[in-house]
């Protein structure tokens, strides 16, 4: 509760110099993704110690991501933060891709690969608030950078990668109760949601 209570605090205090947060943030996440996807050419039964320890930071830049992107619910900002929010959801976005290939598809039952997880489900929360839910703005500017780094050209194909997640989720961590509880949570949301119960009929 006290670490949620922080989480809530942080796009208040980052919109007020957004821009140079941001960049920092992505100064700190580029390298960190950057090793992931390097670590998913191991091969089996190589040390992952150092793994644990990217796993680890990539779950508090993913937290702290998806909740300055929620800040943008209680903004009446300019459109010029939505690329901003695009420019941090591009990071996450880029990790997607590479967490079920390769070396990390042995590493499910491991506690710090589910953290990670838990922390993708809550920056999918996040997003789809304030890009793919009732309150979406389906012109945003978010998917400008999005398109750019990761080919996410609108809400659509970002549901699509959501759901695709979910779907992976159920399959390969059913061992985990709690990320299979969020995972449901999160699908009973989109479903629950009229814009994105529609955008879902058409997937």
């Amino acid at each position: 509760e006290q670490l949620q209570e922080q989480f809530d605090c942080l796009p208040f205090l980052c919109r007020f110099q957004y821009e140079d947060l941001s960049k920092y943030l992505c100064s700190l996440a580029d390298p960190l993704v950057k090793g992931f996807t390097d670590c998913s050419s191991l091969q089996a039964g190589s040390d992952a110690s150092q793994l644990v320890v990217l796993e680890g930071q990539l779950t508090w830049i993913v937290y702290i991501i998806g909740a300055v992107i929620r800040g943008r619910l209680n903004s009446s900002s300019a459109e010029s933060q939505e690329s901003i929010d695009g420019e941090l959801a591009a990071r996450v976005f880029a990790l997607l891709r590479v967490m079920d290939t390769g070396f990390h598809t042995g590493r499910y039952a491991t506690r710090s690969r589910q953290r990670l997880d838990k922390a993708i489900l809550s920056f999918f929360q996040n997003f789809r608030r304030v890009y793919v839910g009732e309150q979406a703005i389906h012109s945003s500017k978010v998917y400008g950078p999005l398109k750019e780094h990761v080919g996410i050209q609108d809400h659509v194909t970002a549901l699509d990668i959501i759901v695709n997640k979910i779907a992976t989720n159920l399959r390969v961590f059913p061992q985990c109760e709690e990320l299979i509880d969020l995972t449901l949570t999160l699908f009973q949301d989109l479903a629950a949601g009229y814009m994105s119960g529609k955008l879902l009929l058409k997937l």
